[in-house]
């Protein structure tokens, strides 16, 4: 009898346990407040943006420069390094994005948080130059920050090397 009602105290503290635990983990959890930043004023000089994953890219490494007063972008294609003149337009449209998904308030670096060796993980860098030599920049591996700036970044410059890419090769 004395074992019977010390496994029902056992069952009832582990239920309660279990509750305690389960009502714990679905309160959400704050998060201190990033120091907001403010967007650099000038105009954008420079961008770099960068993702490495298990897929091979095509194209990666993408540099969009003012090379000598010239709009220019610089990337690997394949294993070739290509660059190409382009409009100053293209830095008009980075910055807003920039702007808009407020990238200045990246942090430094993002990193998932584990004692494992990840082996099949992702990494990205994001660097933006403005005149007066204020600069913005972050990177990540397996981690990135909430938003969609590093994607509509990624899409705006991955968009305009494959353009150019297909013009020259004529495929367009």
């Amino acid at each position: 009898m004395k074992r019977i009602i010390l496994i029902t105290l056992m069952m009832a503290g582990l239920l309660t346990a279990c509750k305690t635990s389960r009502q714990l983990s679905s309160q959400p959890v704050e998060k201190p407040q990033a120091t907001m930043r403010q967007m650099p004023q000038g105009r954008l000089l420079h961008v770099e943006y960068d993702f490495q994953g298990m897929a091979f890219e095509q194209i990666r490494a993408i540099i969009l420069d003012r090379t000598d007063g010239k709009p220019v972008i610089h990337f690997e294609y394949i294993s070739d390094k290509r660059q190409y003149d382009v409009a100053d337009s293209l830095f008009d449209q980075a910055r807003a994005i920039i702007e808009e998904e407020q990238m200045y308030n990246y942090e430094p670096s993002y990193q998932w948080d584990t004692q494992e060796q990840v082996l099949d993980g992702y990494r990205w860098s994001f660097e933006a130059v403005f005149e007066g030599g204020q600069r913005i920049g972050s990177s990540g591996r397996n981690l990135s920050p909430d938003g969609k700036g590093l994607s509509r970044i990624s899409t705006l410059l991955e968009q305009t090397a494959r353009s150019l890419v297909r013009s020259e090769e004529g495929r367009e």
